[in-house]
């Protein structure tokens, strides 16, 4: 599931680190995440495991998702190979594939028992009734809830690391992936100008009164991107349109469906956003995943609300913009936070003035070893994408990096070193790192 990011010019230093010092000890792995109530640490063994009061013997082989979010979580941690079949919902593209076993709301039991899954992962419970009957066909079934805060986003990745590649293995990999995002996300944030002014916004799912309340992790996500929810003290997903209209948000995020909504309805066509042009298309699923596409939303968020963040070229770039950035959106923000990125930064560099090094065809990705690697980690930390020397593994560290660029290059961020981005790479005007000099 390759995530299309919006690149913003922002000077994103992605960090990693390994939590030190986690203490053992446990016989299960974590906690569960709706509770949030104590500090996720790895078990003593691979298997058997247990999480969320459900024991795992052994490694699972074939999984079946019946939660969007869940599959983009296994897709951010690189385990949707394991993905053999999917609830309807689950409609990302590179999922198409799979068979479908309805929702976890309406469940097509005989399907699901037909695809003979080891496990079966879902934010909803299923009837007692569902559980027994698919525990004696060998199945196991986890309910894992959505994650609300910052604490039980990485119980969230623990608990699912942990089941699908064991209490130690699965378990370091998943705290790390996702203590790597929520640094990436801090970095965003650490970017938006100061202000003396607060600028608030909210996500409406509709024009009667759902929207991302406080007590969702998608409200932590308004925030990284620089602004107050003004839903944030509400609770349970709905707020009193009065309330929507007292607080008269600076910007509204929104489908395109409930965007039109808007500017037809007497009351809520009033509003300052949408007087003001800042109501800004965004499609619900970015508020609600919890894998690699929580970094799109605050990225598209902060560069809609920051446009001074947003850059098709780095400062570095050969070529500078010829109008200044404004201190406010222009009518096009809400187009251009919702289009696709471009893809000016990677023809201009294969417009012949890069010095690629590398052969027509070659790809590099993560798992890819060798000389080739080297060069390419060799390259990155010159431009300060990476600190770590070379060691000739594409490792998670160079994969990083490579998003890294990408992301200040306006390409698409899947961390993968192809032609155009090793063209972009190599041209005069590649763009610099945060790490910048600082050898």
């Amino acid at each position: 599931m390759k995530t299309r990011i919006f690149a913003l010019g922002l000077a994103v230093l992605l960090v990693f680190t390994m939590l030190a010092g986690c203490s053992g000890g446990n016989s299960g792995a974590g906690s569960d995440s709706s509770t949030g109530s104590s500090q996720p640490a790895p078990a003593q063994q691979e298997y058997p495991i247990t999480v969320n009061n459900v024991e795992i013997k052994e490694a699972p082989t074939s999984v079946v998702t019946l939660s969007p979010s869940l599959a983009d979580v296994m897709t951010a941690l690189k385990y949707e190979t394991l993905l053999t079949g999917r609830s309807e919902d689950c409609t990302a593209e590179d999922l198409a594939s799979l068979p479908t076993v309805g929702t976890a709301k309406n469940l097509d039991m005989d399907k699901l028992k037909e695809l003979k899954p080891q496990l079966v992962l879902t934010e909803e419970a299923l009837s007692e009734s569902q559980v027994k009957e698919l525990n004696d066909a060998g199945i196991t079934v986890l309910v894992q809830t959505p994650a609300t805060t910052r604490e039980t986003f990485e119980t969230l990745y623990t608990n699912i690391g942990s089941a699908l590649k064991g209490g130690i293995t699965g378990f370091t990999e998943a705290q790390e992936k996702a203590q790597n995002m929520l640094m990436t996300l801090d970095d965003i944030n650490r970017l938006i100008p100061a202000s003396n002014t607060p600028v608030t916004a909210c996500y409406l799912y509709d024009t009667t009164g759902a929207v991302v309340t406080g007590d969702t992790f998608a409200s932590e996500l308004i925030e990284f991107a620089g602004a107050i929810n003004v839903a944030g003290s509400s609770k349970n997903g709905k707020m009193e349109l009065s309330a929507l209209t007292t607080s008269n948000p600076n910007y509204i995020f929104c489908s395109s469906e409930v965007k039109e909504k808007l500017s037809n309805d007497e009351t809520l066509s009033k509003l300052k956003a949408v007087q003001d042009g800042k109501v800004i298309v965004m499609e619900p699923e970015l508020m609600d995943l919890q894998g690699s596409t929580i970094i799109e939303a605050v990225t598209l968020m902060a560069g809609a609300m920051y446009p001074e963040l947003t850059s098709s070229s780095s400062e570095t770039s050969s070529e500078a913009s010829s109008e200044p950035a404004s201190s406010e959106p222009s009518s096009s923000s809400s187009e251009a936070a919702s289009s696709t990125p471009s893809s000016s930064s990677s023809e201009a560099a294969s417009s012949g003035n890069s010095s690629n090094p590398f052969p027509k065809g070659t790809t590099m990705k993560l798992g890819d070893t060798g000389d080739n690697v080297t060069k390419l980690q060799q390259r990155l930390l010159e431009l300060g994408h990476t600190y770590s020397e070379p060691t000739g593994t594409f490792d998670e560290l160079t994969e990083q990096g490579v998003m890294n660029f990408q992301f200040l290059s306006d390409m698409v961020a899947d961390g993968i070193a192809d032609d155009a981005l090793l063209d972009a790479l190599y041209a005069p005007n590649a763009v610099k790192g945060p790490n910048y000099g600082l050898r």
